[in-house]
């Protein structure tokens, strides 16, 4: 029997929780459902990005490193559905 992590984490969405915890979903879900279940949060689209990619003009040396990551976070509409593969991270608003 294997180890079957990899294909695991790419059949589901990861969404981070207030408070840390990480929800897994396993089929496509509305951006609605979420907020409706977590009244005052926005889902948001987490996407990695490195700074170097980010950032073209940036002048960049020998032995840099480059290792300097970005992340960037997309609002979804309550229409919107979660896709599977993808991160995802509820976000406060203030009212």
């Amino acid at each position: 029997m294997g180890n079957c992590q990899v294909a695991e984490a790419a059949a589901a969405a990861a969404v981070e929780l207030p408070g840390g915890r990480v929800r897994r979903l396993y089929w496509p879900t509305p951006a609605a459902e979420l907020m409706r279940s977590n009244p005052g949060h926005y889902v948001a689209l987490v996407v990695a990005a490195a700074a170097a990619a980010a950032n073209s003009d940036r002048l960049c040396g020998p032995g840099d490193g480059g290792g300097a990551k970005a992340t960037r976070v997309k609002l979804l509409k309550p229409k919107d559905m979660l896709l599977l593969g993808h991160s995802y991270k509820l976000i406060t608003f203030q009212g």
